[in-house]
């Protein structure tokens, strides 16, 4: 199912460059972008069979075993811990990896803009390369937890090339990097999840924390 969401991403990226050359209006593709959210929650409004909740989940005594399982249980904090940080990292990312660009390509405050369709499309390829490597991996009898190291291992080092690089071709692929590194990290962490958390309160364990501020910060800049 990642893979297809990847794909759509891509297909969409795609068509929003070619709208955002031919209108001459960079925020024609966020209106595309509008309608595609719009059709994709109808969709699910009629036909999404998976995760609906029901009374037992909304039951107080559910709701407590679930409470107490989270602390009991070291690991699923940890889990959350890692969670957390790396996605606010992510959440960074996304923020600034747009100026960024901007800035390397054009220091002048140029009006163009590099291909930023382009740009997404690649990093939606690199995030299904990723999650390609996880399914190589689990089938080679990878162990998860050592495969979640090295996806932020990746992520580290690629990030920490793009704060040193002046080349514009270094920081995109850097970028791109970081993006398998997406790719590599989400599978690991959701079998992971699906180890530690019980199927019947999965629904109600909510395992992720809220992200610390520095997503937050990054936007003052």
């Amino acid at each position: 199912m990642q893979c297809n969401l990847n794909r759509i991403c891509v297909d969409e990226s795609h068509s929003c460059h070619r709208i955002q050359i031919f209108s001459l209006a960079a925020v024609r593709p966020f209106v595309v972008a509008v309608v595609v959210l719009v059709a994709a929650s109808l969709q699910m409004q009629w036909s999404w069979t998976e995760n609906i909740p029901n009374a037992k989940d909304a039951d107080a005594r559910h709701s407590g075993e679930s409470l107490r399982i989270i602390m009991r249980t070291r690991r699923i904090w940890l889990l959350g811990a890692i969670q957390s940080l790396f996605e606010s990292a992510m959440y960074i990312f996304v923020f600034l990896w747009t100026p960024t660009l901007d800035e390397q390509e054009h220091p002048s405050q140029a009006q163009e803009h590099p291909p930023l369709g382009i740009i997404f499309a690649s990093f939606m390829l690199a995030i299904m390369l990723g999650s390609a490597l996880f399914r190589r991996a689990l089938g080679r009898g990878w162990v998860v937890t050592r495969f979640l190291r090295q996806s932020l291992g990746v992520g580290a080092i690629a990030l920490t090339v793009a704060c040193v690089s002046s080349s514009v071709s270094l920081l995109l692929t850097a970028f791109v990097v970081y993006e398998v590194s997406c790719g590599m990290y989400f599978p690991a962490l959701g079998t992971l999840r699906s180890e530690l958390v019980p199927a019947a309160h999965r629904a109600a364990i909510l395992v992720r924390p809220p992200p610390p501020p520095p997503p937050c910060c990054s936007l003052l800049r």
